[in-house]
């Protein structure tokens, strides 16, 4: 199917039911063929029903069909969900940061800890983009807006999570918040 449309169809953006850092992280791999990025993603979803050997199949057919596109028609990887695995998540957003730029006092802890795929950081992300906005745009670079956007993202996930949690539900799917 996913042939089809990108060759017939010239669809060359694929929409998945997982969290923006998780697109960031899959995205990556399927331009790259990282294997460390496959296995962290994957070994992030250990105890759902994402976590199989289909999976894991899927992920390495489409970066190898990737390989095969021209370069102006490779597929792109977009996650459109809470972000449910934060260790994951942050790994995936760290990819956005720009290297050759070394980050500013005021938020160095924060870019530390997501690129060192710490979770934990992923709350402090909103607060720290309201503080320090140059300083997040200098750390982000070109990809600020995607990271401006993920932060709304994060910002949804702790309204969800803050819901559930008041309706006590059993399962929230909200780790990361606790």
């Amino acid at each position: 199917l996913i042939q089809y449309f990108h060759e017939k169809q010239k669809v060359d953006y694929l929409i998945f039911e997982i969290g923006m850092g998780h697109g960031f992280l899959m995205d990556d791999y399927i331009r790259t063929g990282n294997e460390e990025n496959l296995r962290f993603f994957l070994e992030e979803l250990k105890g759902t029903m994402a976590y199989s050997q289909e999976e894991y199949e899927f992920w390495q057919w489409l970066y190898e069909y990737n390989q095969q596109q021209p370069q102006k028609r490779k597929l792109h990887v977009l996650g459109l969900d809470i972000e449910f695995q934060a260790n994951s998540s942050a790994r995936g957003l760290s990819l956005l940061l720009d290297e050759s730029v070394t980050p500013a006092q005021e938020i160095r802890p924060l870019i530390e800890k997501l690129k060192a795929s710490d979770g934990e950081a992923l709350g402090k992300l909103p607060k720290a983009m309201e503080q320090y906005p140059q300083e997040m745009q200098e750390a982000f670079g070109e990809n600020f807006a995607w990271a401006q956007q993920y932060a709304k993202n994060i910002t949804a996930t702790v309204i969800r999570c803050a819901r559930k949690q008041k309706m006590k539900s059993r399962r929230t799917g909200c780790g990361m918040m606790r």
